[in-house]
Parts: C-alpha cells; sequence; structure tokens
C-alpha cells in the first residue's frame, strides 16, 4: 500500500467511511502498533471536528424543528441552562490509537477545552504530547503511567501547559476524566 493508499484509508477510518472488513483491517494494524496510522487518523477526526464546528448555523423548517425539540425536550428536572448526560448514554468512540476509546462529554468552545472520558485497554499506549493548556486527569478505575509517575483510581494530577509527556501507558488498563485542549500536538513519531 502505497503512502497515498494510507492517506486515504486513515481518512475514510476517521469518518467512519470503511467497510466492517476495511475497518477490522486498520484496527489490525492500529493494534500491531502503527502510530504513524494512528497520528493520521488523529489528525483527520481533529480536521473533522474542526470542521462540523465551523461550519454556519442552518435554521431547519418548522415541522423539522417541532420534531426534533418533541424528541429532545428536557427532563422536568433539569434546571434551564444545564446540560445533562444520564447515564453517560453517548458510546465509547475509537481514537484511532489501538486500546484507546472516548465519549466527549462537552466541547467548550470559549476555553477551547474538551471534557472527555478516556478508556485505555490493558497494554494501550498514548503517543507523547505536547500540552498546550493545562490538562487535568482524574483517574476513575485502573492505574495509568505518564512517563514516571503511576496514578492509581481516585488520583488526580493537573500536567501543566507548556509541558510534555512522552507517552501514557496502562498495564492492566484504566478509565480517566480528561479536561483538555483538542488541539494538543502529538510528538513525531
Amino acid at each position: 500500500m502505497n503512502q497515498e493508499e494510507r492517506v486515504d484509508l486513515a481518512l475514510l477510518y476517521a469518518v467512519g467511511a470503511l467497510s466492517a472488513g476495511e475497518t477490522a483491517e486498520v484496527d489490525r494494524m492500529l493494534e500491531v502498533g502503527d502510530s504513524e496510522l494512528a497520528a493520521e487518523i488523529l489528525s483527520f477526526r481533529d480536521t473533522a471536528a474542526e470542521t462540523a464546528l465551523a461550519l454556519p448555523e442552518t435554521v431547519p423548517s418548522p415541522s423539522v424543528k417541532a420534531k426534533l425539540m418533541a424528541r429532545i425536550q428536557p427532563a422536568p428536572e433539569v434546571v434551564p441552562g444545564m446540560d445533562i448526560l444520564r447515564g453517560c448514554g453517548k458510546k465509547w468512540r475509537e481514537s484511532g490509537i489501538a486500546g484507546i476509546q472516548f465519549k466527549l462529554l462537552h466541547h467548550d468552545k470559549q476555553a477551547n477545552l474538551v471534557t472527555q472520558l478516556v478508556r485505555m485497554s490493558a497494554g494501550a499506549v498514548y503517543p507523547g504530547h505536547h500540552h498546550q493548556m493545562d490538562e487535568q486527569c482524574y483517574v476513575i478505575e485502573g492505574s495509568v503511567r505518564m512517563d514516571e509517575l503511576v496514578v492509581h483510581a481516585g488520583d488526580y494530577v493537573c500536567a501543566h501547559a507548556d509541558t510534555d509527556h512522552r507517552v501514557m501507558t496502562s498495564d492492566k488498563g484504566c478509565t480517566l476524566l480528561l479536561v483538555n485542549c483538542p488541539h494538543d500536538e502529538l510528538h513525531a513519531v
């Protein structure tokens, strides 16, 4: 497979446009540690997310809006001006890195921060990266190694802006709550 085909494959994987067989093929490539492909997928996902956020808003027809509003009507106990995700109803999404999934809970565009749950399988490795802003991490379950530091369930770490992680790994798997800049830069592989 030449470089152009790899880039096309990464793009189609990032936007969920591959067949089940093609997706399984990319998953296998990521599982064996194809970090170049993983970085390409992450780059396309970031671009897709930014593009979606940059698109102009459109106004639906009155009938479509009425149907939509009826379906998303907040529960009576929800206070206006608050968002709630009951039981964290969002599905886990593949990150493009083998063994790492996430659920985006909130994107604060003004502060340029995302709040997300991150799940790392046993043996998963997140590449080194540079923090453009503070990255807050609370370990919900399991443990994760950040460079030489190992943090366990109940631990909180704040990596300050303009610092670097070499890699993050989890020997037995973990679930993290992260608040970070969605534009942190991955180190060259």
